[in-house]
């Protein structure tokens, strides 16, 4: 258990401590250095982590390199030493201070949050790949803020190859909100193309607001 005037921890404070399991700090913005628990018994019991991302309090200490990107939880105020690692992350609208060294030197990660927020401040004083998570559009693969043929001609081959969309792809490729992204997605976004509002109705493939023989045809 730490005093509230406790400022700072410094770089491999605690790394290797192995009966360090429980870790009790104010809630408060403390400056928590590279490896400062690193292979503690709190680092190392998977218990602690949550969607590979480890926290103290309201504030993010590390994350494991993901091959998706990684959602920082609601609630987070504090993002300290190297914690993002490599990785492409989601940062919440409470997150309200980052290292400067948050990200391995060299990264190229992408920030995924709201305008006007911390997040796009700290990534734009980075130079760091930053999207507006309000401002997707469904269908809006290339992010260019409107719907052509380039995007029909990626969700295509998504759709074609069956290869793993990435997070992006995955909320503007589903079209039709079922979760996957499909050739389904590809006729909803033909028809929007071609000014016919698709409908939310399952099984209304033509978009005329019911679900009878002409879907049969038209699929």
């Amino acid at each position: 258990i730490f005093e509230d005037a406790l400022e700072v921890i410094g770089d491999s404070a605690f790394e290797g401590c192995a009966s360090l399991a429980k870790i009790n700090l104010p809630d408060k913005y403390i400056e928590i250095n590279s490896n400062a628990f690193y292979n503690t018994g709190f680092y190392n019991n998977s218990a602690n982590w949550e969607n590979n991302a480890l926290y103290i309090n309201s504030t993010l200490i590390d994350t494991q390199d993901n091959d998706d990107v990684v959602r920082i939880k609601e609630g987070t105020k504090y993002i300290i030493g190297k914690s993002l690692g490599k990785n492409d992350i989601i940062i919440p609208e409470t997150v309200v201070g980052i290292s400067d060294n948050a990200f391995v030197d060299g990264a190229d990660s992408t920030i995924f949050g709201y305008a006007e927020t911390y997040a796009q401040e700290y990534a734009t004083e980075n130079n760091i790949g930053f999207v507006d998570m309000g401002n997707l559009v469904k269908g809006d693969f290339n992010l260019d803020g409107k719907l052509d043929v380039d995007d029909y001609k990626i969700l295509c081959e998504i759709a074609t190859t069956q290869r793993k969309p990435d997070f992006i792809e995955r909320i503007v490729g589903d079209m039709d909100d079922d979760g996957a992204v499909d050739g389904i997605d590809v006729i909803f976004l033909d028809l929007m193309l071609n000014d016919m509002p698709p409908s939310r109705l399952k099984g209304d493939v033509n978009g005329d607001g019911v679900v009878d023989e002409k879907d049969v045809e038209a699929s």
